[in-house]
């Protein structure tokens, strides 16, 4: 499966990659391989945009797979970290919930009226990046 390393998302002061693996055997490991892989994406949209890497950004692996194949914790980077399908799922669909709600309630308005409704909504749903974001950096590849 190729990713394309421009899947690179700007908030803010920071950036995120995310590598997506989802057409994996979950019973397989992760190959150092595409450890390696993951964690230049930051790297090469930096360098590709000549743009520095905002400090705090972070690349996310998405896999169902779960198991480190060997050494590819002594190549990932310390800003990869290892998701399952099913956690970005759950911000995806709170996410959606989230929009849904504020295009009904914000109808008609324009986006002065409007960006009170949207930033309450989007607290509560909890769909803003700092209210996601830790959730999806419990596991570090390069602690394995």
């Amino acid at each position: 499966m190729h990713s394309h390393p421009y899947a690179l998302a700007h908030v803010r002061s920071y950036a995120d990659s995310w590598e997506a693996k989802t057409n994996t055997d979950p019973d397989k490991e992760i190959p150092a391989k595409h450890v390696r892989e993951a964690s230049s994406h930051l790297t090469y949209a930096s360098r590709d945009s000549d743009q520095p890497i905002p400090a705090g950004s972070v690349t996310l692996y998405i896999t169902p797979q779960q198991r480190l194949g060997h050494g590819a914790a002594k190549v990932a980077d310390a800003d990869l970290y290892l998701v399952t399908p099913e956690q970005v799922s759950q911000v995806a669909e709170r996410l959606i919930t989230a929009w849904q709600t504020i295009r009904t309630q914000t109808h008609g308005q324009d986006a002065q009226q409007a960006g009170p409704t949207i930033a309450d909504t989007l607290r509560f749903h909890r769909v803003l990046p700092s209210q996601w974001l830790e959730d999806l950096l419990a596991r570090r590849i390069c602690d394995g």
